[in-house]
């Protein structure tokens, strides 16, 4: 994470390899898929875990839970654009492409709403769009 001021802080550690990264700040996700050989994984984690009064570095076994365990042999993903007012996910996997649809419209300011859910997963719905 980079400040305004220059000064960077980690927030990922070495353990987990990032191939892919999206933040949807409107949104307030950040979307990244690893880079294992094998076990490429597709994740949506909320923003709001990075600003705790309580700011680790997080690796892998504790951003586990965030990833979408269906997505395994993930290669690729593309999202809408990002000014948008909602939130499409396509990811690749394998030979199948799941569309991801953010169940939450974006929002302008950052304090979380009622609106959103507790766990990034739960917002998303998935519909399998056929087979490359």
């Amino acid at each position: 994470m980079v400040f305004t001021d220059g000064t960077t802080l980690q927030i990922i550690d070495k353990s987990l390899p990032i191939s892919q990264l999206v933040i949807a700040h409107r949104h307030r996700l950040l979307l990244l898929r690893t880079g294992y050989p094998k076990d490429n994984y597709f994740y949506a984690i909320s923003l709001e875990i990075f600003f705790s009064p309580s700011v680790k570095i997080r690796s892998k076994s504790s951003l586990s839970s965030y990833q979408l365990s269906y997505t395994k042999g993930c290669h690729l993903f593309c999202t809408t654009p990002l000014y948008s007012q909602f939130l499409r996910v396509m990811v690749a996997v394998k030979n199948k492409v799941f569309m991801l649809v953010w169940k939450y419209p974006a929002v302008s300011c950052f304090p979380a709403t009622p609106t959103t859910p507790s766990h990034p997963l739960q917002g998303f719905i998935k519909h399998r769009v056929g087979l490359c």
